[in-house]
C-alpha cells in the first residue's frame, strides 16, 4: 500500500497535531484521522488486507492514548490528538511498530496455507 501516515496540524479547539492518512492517487490526498473511529476495534481480524491493516493501526492507536500521558493526548471525534508536534512524531512511531507486530502475527488464510504445503512460495513483501 503506497498510502501512509503523516503528522498534520490542526485547528478543531485548539492547536493540536494529529496523525492522518496520506492516500497515494494521481495527486496527493488526505484520507481519515488515525483514531477516527469511535470505539476501539474489536479483536476480530478482518479478511480483507487494506481493513486489516486500517484495522491494525487503530488498535495500535487507541494502546498508544491509553499508554499516553494523560493531559497530552487524546481522542475526540476527530480522531487522536497530541499537544505537541513530538509527542505526535513519537506516538506515530509508536503505533508503526504495534501495527506492524499485529500485521505479522496475522495468520495465513486457509488457501494459502493449502497452496504453501503444495509447493507455493508467496511473492516477496506478500502479506496474509
Amino acid at each position: 500500500m503506497a498510502d501512509r501516515l503523516i503528522v498534520v496540524s490542526g485547528e478543531v479547539g485548539g492547536p493540536e497535531y494529529r496523525i492522518q492518512w496520506e492516500l497515494q492517487g494521481d495527486e496527493f490526498d488526505m484520507g481519515a484521522y488515525c483514531g477516527q473511529s469511535k470505539t476501539k476495534p474489536s479483536d476480530k481480524i478482518p479478511s480483507d488486507l487494506e481493513e486489516r491493516e486500517f484495522w491494525a493501526y487503530e488498535r495500535a492507536g487507541f494502546q498508544t492514548i491509553e499508554e499516553g500521558p494523560k493531559g497530552y493526548c487524546g481522542h475526540d471525534s476527530t480522531g487522536f490528538w497530541w499537544e505537541t508536534e513530538r509527542q505526535a512524531k513519537e506516538a506515530l512511531a509508536k503505533i508503526k511498530v504495534l501495527a506492524k507486530a499485529t500485521l505479522s502475527s496475522v495468520p495465513w488464510p486457509d488457501w494459502a496455507v493449502q497452496a504453501a504445503a503444495a509447493g507455493w512460495k508467496p511473492p516477496k513483501g506478500w502479506k496474509p
